[in-house]
């Protein structure tokens, strides 16, 4: 490595050391101020849950959407074959016609 990287990489191990890990109380704390609505910040927070669930509510409608457009038009192309399938017979059969008559 490096030399001049070495304090860049000694002050993240720092920055991480100082970080802490909430306790099961302080959790459970933030649980119940959540549900009494007393959170710091609590329209903002508040905001930003329902915008996360408006955001997967609007995900799981697109692949609703998707799934029956895929699924539509499955049917319509195998409608569209079979038509086909229609018209070149009766093509076909005409032909046959067309050739007995001359």
């Amino acid at each position: 490595m490096r030399p001049y990287l070495w304090p860049a990489v000694m002050l993240s191990f720092a920055l991480l050391a100082g970080c802490q890990q909430k306790s099961a109380l302080e959790k459970a704390e933030d649980k119940i101020n959540d549900a009494l609505d007393r959170r710091p910040a609590e329209d903002i927070r508040d905001a930003a849950e329902d915008l996360g669930s408006a955001a997967k509510d609007f995900g799981t409608a697109v692949k609703d959407v998707a799934r029956d457009v895929a699924h539509d038009a499955k049917d319509v192309a195998s409608d569209v074959a079979h038509d086909a399938r229609d018209a070149a017979r009766d093509v076909s059969d005409s032909a046959k016609r067309a050739a007995k008559h001359d």
